[in-house]
C-alpha cells in the first residue's frame, strides 16, 4: 500500500522541506512548482502546503480528488479562491501567528519613517529644512483593523505616547478607543492599515474617505496594496491632503519601474517585506509542514489555525 502524499510548493526552501520530511517519514513528500500539481501522478495527494504565490481554486481541487487538507504558511489567504468553500470537506489552515511580530515591527518602522522623512536622507545636502520631522508622542494614531498585527502596532503606538484609536466592526472589548471609519480620517494624524482584503475593504482609502481628512495626514500600509486606490492617494499627496505615505505593498506588484511611488518625494516604500524575516519565514514554513503532517495523522495540538470562514468578514468576502 502506498504512503499518503504531501505536496509542498517550491516557495518552501529545500532545507526546511528536508528537515520536516525526515521527521515525518511515514508520508511520501513531494516538492515542486505549482504547475506540477496538475500532473496525473499527483492525483493521490492528501496534503498541500502553499504560500501566497500559489492559487488554491476550484480547478485545482477538481484535479486533486483525494486532497484532505491545505495549509498556507502566511497570515493572508486571498489566494484561496474556492467558490464552495463553506460546503467543502477540506480542512483549511493558515499560520497567522508566525509573522505577526515581524509585520508589526515593519509597520511601526514605516510609521517612524513617515515621522522622520527617512526617504530624504540620501540627498547630498546636509540637514536642510526639508528634513525637519516631528515627534510621534502626542499624535493621533488610527488603526484600521485591530487583528493580530493591528493590535501589536497599537500597543507600540501607546509606548511611543500616541493617542490610539481604531476602526474594526468585528472587534469589541478592548481598551483602545473604537471610532467609525470617517471619524478615524477626521481625527488621525497617522493611519496604519491592517485589514484583510475583501470586497468591502478594497480601496477603503479613496477620494471619498480622504476628503474627510484634514491637511497633513500620514498613511502607512503594510497589509494589502488593493486597500488603497493608488490614483486617489497620489492626487491627495500632490494636493497636500496627505503629507506623507509609507508603503510595503501596492495594487500591482512588483512595483513598476515607472511607478510614481518610486520617486515621489513624499513616499517611503519597501518591496513587500513585512513577513520577510529569517524568524517569520522559517517558523511559518516549518509550522505549516509539520502541522499539516500532524493533522493528517489525527494528532491534536498541531499548531495550525483554521481559515476563519465562519467569521462575518470572511462571509462578506465570499458572498
Amino acid at each position: 500500500m502506498s504512503r499518503p502524499q504531501i505536496f509542498v510548493t517550491s516557495q518552501y526552501p529545500r532545507i526546511f522541506f528536508e528537515s520536516v520530511k525526515n521527521k515525518f517519514s511515514e508520508f511520501d513528500w513531494i516538492r515542486g512548482d505549482e504547475g506540477e500539481l496538475y500532473s496525473k501522478s499527483h492525483r493521490d495527494i492528501m496534503g498541500l502546503c502553499v504560500r501566497s504565490q500559489n492559487k488554491v481554486d476550484d480547478k485545482l481541487l477538481k484535479h486533486l480528488p483525494n486532497l484532505k487538507s491545505v495549509v498556507t504558511a502566511t497570515s493572508g489567504f486571498d489566494h484561496f479562491q474556492i467558490s464552495e468553500i463553506q460546503n467543502s470537506k477540506l480542512a483549511l489552515f493558515y499560520t497567522p501567528d508566525c509573522n505577526a511580530q515581524s509585520t508589526a515591527e515593519l509597520s511601526f518602522w514605516h510609521i517612524l519613517s513617515a515621522v522622520k522623512k527617512t526617504n530624504l536622507l540620501t540627498q547630498k545636502s546636509w540637514k536642510t529644512p526639508s528634513l525637519m520631522g516631528e515627534q510621534l508622542a502626542g499624535k493621533n494614531l488610527g488603526i484600521l483593523g485591530l487583528g493580530r498585527i493591528g493590535k501589536k502596532v497599537a500597543q507600540m503606538g501607546e509606548v511611543f505616547g500616541c493617542e490610539v484609536h481604531y476602526y474594526d466592526p468585528y472587534v469589541q472589548n478592548t481598551h483602545f478607543e473604537s471610532l467609525g471609519l470617517m471619524e478615524i480620517f477626521r481625527l488621525s494624524d497617522y493611519i496604519s492599515l491592517h485589514l484583510p482584503l475583501t470586497p468591502k475593504t478594497k480601496h477603503i482609502i479613496n477620494s471619498r474617505t480622504l476628503a474627510e481628512a484634514g491637511f497633513g495626514l500620514k498613511i502607512i500600509n503594510c497589509a494589502r496594496g488593493e486597500l488603497i486606490r493608488s490614483a486617489d492617494l497620489l492626487q491627495a499627496l500632490n494636493e497636500g491632503v496627505v503629507s506623507r505615505v509609507s508603503l510595503d505593498c501596492f495594487e500591482e506588484e512588483p512595483l513598476s519601474a515607472n511607478s510614481a511611488f518610486r520617486s515621489h518625494p513624499k513616499v517611503n516604500w519597501t518591496p513587500h517585506i513585512g513577513a520577510y524575516t529569517e524568524e517569520a519565514f522559517k517558523n511559518s514554513c516549518v509550522s505549516a509542514m509539520s502541522g499539516l503532517a500532524q493533522q493528517l495523522s489525527d494528532e491534536e495540538g498541531h499548531g495550525l489555525t483554521p481559515l476563519p470562514f465562519n467569521t462575518l468578514w470572511w462571509q462578506e468576502a465570499h458572498s
